[in-house]
């Protein structure tokens, strides 16, 4: 009987914060005795499991509920969570894959240096030239006396 209104306390302990040291603290019980009913006894193991949840449920409730004082009183951070937590136009946009994540690397950083500018130019007009250049292994290519274009 006494066991009985020891669990009844403990459990309405659990439900309101969630905690169990705390919840055996303030019914007089030890930690040990706790955790080895909840071994011991499936149906106390139960009524914890469904405490807790109850206990979650309502911790949240206050949170959120003092989210809510905060937003009213115009805290910037209060504001900012619930946005970004809440509201998808405001969720932080995650990379698409793990490698747009990266940092890549820089080849080559100009910081208005005139060497830079030429060296700049001296290479586009290398990718341009090359560009520009037939392929002697293009059998359509005109600069190719073995296969010469075909008439259509």
């Amino acid at each position: 009987m006494k066991k009985l209104r020891l669990e009844q306390r403990l459990i309405e302990e659990i439900e309101k914060t969630e905690n169990v040291s705390s919840a055996c603290e303030r019914v007089g019980l030890s930690r040990n005795s706790f955790y080895r009913w909840m071994l011991t006894d499936p149906n106390f193991a139960e009524k914890v499991n469904l405490a807790m949840e109850m206990g979650n449920l309502s911790l949240c409730d206050l949170a959120h509920s003092k989210l809510v004082t905060n937003i009213n009183k115009g805290d910037p951070r209060a504001i900012e969570f619930q946005l970004k937590n809440r509201d998808p136009r405001y969720k932080p946009k995650k990379p698409d894959t793990p490698e747009d994540s990266k940092l890549k690397p820089v080849d080559n950083i100009c910081h208005g240096d005139l060497e830079c500018e030429k060296d700049e130019k001296k290479e586009d007009e290398k990718e341009n030239d090359e560009d520009e250049d037939v392929d002697s292994t293009d059998p359509t290519s005109p600069n190719d006396s073995k296969n010469p274009p075909l008439n259509q």
